[in-house]
């Protein structure tokens, strides 16, 4: 999995100066790709992925997956068959029996489809998923995390808020690793079931 920026650009946008801390950054930034992604619940690097979905009804008219958004779909199989077969018999047509959803995160199948006894494994869809470029908000976040977590790897146990500009006094303090606006943007990208 690649990191999800490299040293260099987070380097321009804390103006990190020198190479004093590029072996912690280069240390920590495989850390922080597994932490944005696990704490978003999905992978956000484009690649090819086969999936056997599971339908979120009997009649199902939504297929959700794992790595959205969907640049494009190979094949989609629909076996109700046990066991199940993936041929020809149960390839279905993109435009025909299912689109890719408006927004990229499912597809939708143009027709209830029954999946009979067991939705295990009914489907199997080979998709093209994931960012072809990472969304530079979800840069950002992961950017302020390394960060958080630099500053903290030098003994330091918390981190600031933010400080009047009056008379210079704290607004608080927060002991975890997510700056606000980080854990925000975490929770837009995180993988949500559709319901």
């Amino acid at each position: 999995m690649a990191d999800l920026f490299t040293r260099a650009a987070f380097k321009t946008a804390f103006g990190v100066l020198g190479t004093d801390l590029d072996a912690a950054i280069d240390a920590m930034l495989p850390q922080i790709t597994a932490e944005v992604c696990g704490i978003c619940e999905r992978v956000f690097e484009q690649a090819t992925v086969t999936e056997y979905p599971a339908p979120l009804s009997n009649y199902a008219t939504i297929l959700p997956v794992d790595q959205p958004p969907i640049a494009s779909i190979t094949s989609l199989h629909w076996s109700t068959a046990i066991p199940r077969v993936y041929d020809a018999t149960t390839l279905l047509i993109n435009g025909t029996d299912y689109l890719i959803s408006s927004d990229s995160q499912w597809i939708e199948l143009v027709s209830p489809r029954s999946y009979g006894t067991s939705p295990t494994r009914v489907a199997k869809v080979v998709y093209v998923g994931g960012y072809a470029t990472i969304p530079l908000d979800l840069v950002r976040a992961a950017q302020e995390l390394l960060a958080v977590k630099l500053y903290k790897a030098t003994g330091k146990i918390y981190h600031f808020l933010g400080v009047t500009t009056a008379d210079g006094s704290m607004q608080g303090v927060r002991f975890d690793d997510l700056t606000p606006d980080a854990e925000r943007t975490f929770e837009r990208y995180r993988l949500r079931s559709i319901a």
